[in-house]
């Protein structure tokens, strides 16, 4: 295909078939990432209406228990050293 003449290549299309397979394909996932995005969404909010709508109470995000986190920190360290 790569030696043919440009005018032969355009007559077979390959080119313009392989063009539309990719921006189906990218589409496709676009609609799979933003259908994600909105189920992620609606879990989140779920859950944040079951925790009672997050007014006065700690994000669990942004709160961070430090001692849990070194340990976290230790273990992962460990971990790597194990692997190795």
């Amino acid at each position: 295909f790569v030696g043919l003449p440009n005018h032969e290549k355009d007559r077979l299309g390959y080119e313009f078939m392989l063009f539309r397979k990719l921006q189906d394909l990218v589409r496709n996932c676009d609609r799979t990432v933003k259908r994600n995005e909105e189920k992620l969404r609606a879990e989140i909010a779920r859950m944040q209406k079951q925790r009672g709508g997050g007014s006065g109470r700690e994000d669990p995000v942004t709160s961070v228990n430090e001692e849990q986190l070194e340990a976290c920190a230790v273990n992962v360290a460990k971990l790597e050293q194990l692997e190795e």
